[in-house]
């Protein structure tokens, strides 16, 4: 009898295992800050789908360490005036980490507001610097500016383009990076910016820009910003005629893009990661089996494939959850120091963060895409 009682109390230790010591009682809180108003709301809704999809899958596993894990989101309505208030109400929450907002004002409001572990998703290099040194406490969960600019270089290489025009909004601090590191870098892919072209995110009419693109001697232009501009742009393009292909940078990687495009879409190019085009061939097959999980389960729950966001949101969680598992800890300063040894592979690619590079996810992660029938493709 003695034996069958140690046997069903082991068994009922495995099944329920108890809370790691170092971590409070209770339920662990994740917070999330994002748009859900503002004009990128279809991209930050998105991105709460995907990071609730991995606390979700968290807690079917046993949660963790033991402990069930919510997710708690703040609305910041795409303004970084609205940061500080967002992030007063989650603090209440006493969240142990935070899912980042999407834009890299906003996320440059909260940095230096908090000392809690951020993971980004604004895609900001900037952001994760305090000087000359990494910040300690952010990390980016998204591709870099500096690294889809890499990628953008690459391909411009690759289809002999040897000239590049650059349409991007004024004032966003993420297209300026993109930018910079188009123009430092482009005379090593054998290419060069011939064509700079800053526009007013509000601009609704965008012929006047084309036709100097048309006027230059760009052979590929690269469009980076998001809002409503994005697709204003594309449908100009193709309205327009123009010769030189039109290349978007991975913000406007979204149904609701895909669908205000419609047929004026058709031909246009958009850098996005493998995990957007797992489900279509050649993409390699252990980045399908790297997805596949994610993407089926999200498809089956909210009726499409994952965009760009929500494989982003389910990156940031999954990092932030797995840093917190490896510290044992709910402090900011030993989840901080789990992020800079993490090695994670996720649905939204496999990120590597070191003490001396925060950006986490490589180049090669990146892909370009065609816009074909209403959906992104591998580009031949």
């Amino acid at each position: 009898m003695i034996h069958v009682l140690l046997a069903a109390a082991l068994t009922v230790a495995c099944s329920n295992p108890a809370p790691a010591p170092g971590l409070p009682s209770g339920t662990i809180t994740i917070g999330m800050l994002t748009s859900l108003t503002g004009i990128d709301h279809s991209l930050a809704i998105d991105a709460s789908l995907g990071a609730q999809q991995a606390v979700d899958e968290a807690n079917a596993g046993g949660g963790l360490s033991g402990h069930r894990v919510q997710l708690s989101v703040e609305d910041d309505s795409g303004n970084a005036a609205l940061v500080p208030a967002a992030l007063s109400r989650l603090a209440v929450r006493r969240p142990a980490g935070i899912i980042g907002p999407l834009f890299a004002s906003g996320e440059l409001a909260l940095a230096p507001a908090t000392r809690l572990p951020v993971v980004s998703l604004s895609g900001f290099d900037t952001v994760v610097m305090s000087g000359r040194g990494m910040r300690s406490n952010v990390f980016l969960g998204v591709p870099s500016a500096s690294r889809s600019a890499e990628r953008m270089l690459v391909y411009a290489q690759a289809s002999k383009r040897s000239g590049l025009a650059v349409a991007h909004p004024a004032g966003d601090p993420f297209s300026d990076q993109a930018l910079a590191t188009l123009k430092a870098d482009a005379s090593r892919f054998g290419t060069a910016v011939v064509d700079d072209e800053q526009f007013d995110p509000a601009t609704t009419d965008f012929g006047p820009l084309l036709n100097r693109v048309r006027a230059s001697s760009a052979k590929l232009l690269v469009a980076w910003g998001g809002g409503s501009a994005a697709p204003l742009l594309t449908r100009a393009w193709k309205d327009s005629g123009l010769e030189a292909p039109l290349l978007l940078s991975g913000a406007r990687s979204s149904t609701d893009f895909l669908k205000s495009t419609g047929e004026l879409g058709q031909g246009a190019l958009m850098e996005v990661t493998a995990s957007v085009l797992a489900g279509s061939p050649p993409v390699p097959p252990a980045v399908q089996k790297q997805v596949a999980g994610m993407a089926s389960a999200f498809q089956r729950a909210q009726h499409y494939y994952p965009s760009q966001a929500a494989f982003d949101g389910y990156a940031g969680a999954r990092l932030l959850l797995a840093a917190i598992a490896k510290a044992g800890s709910a402090d900011p300063a030993a989840i901080d120091a789990a992020l800079e040894k993490l090695s994670l592979p996720t649905a939204a690619g496999t990120f590597s963060f070191s003490a001396r590079d925060h950006l986490g996810l490589p180049a090669s992660w990146l892909q370009v895409a065609t816009i074909k029938d209403g959906r992104l493709s591998p580009t031949a």
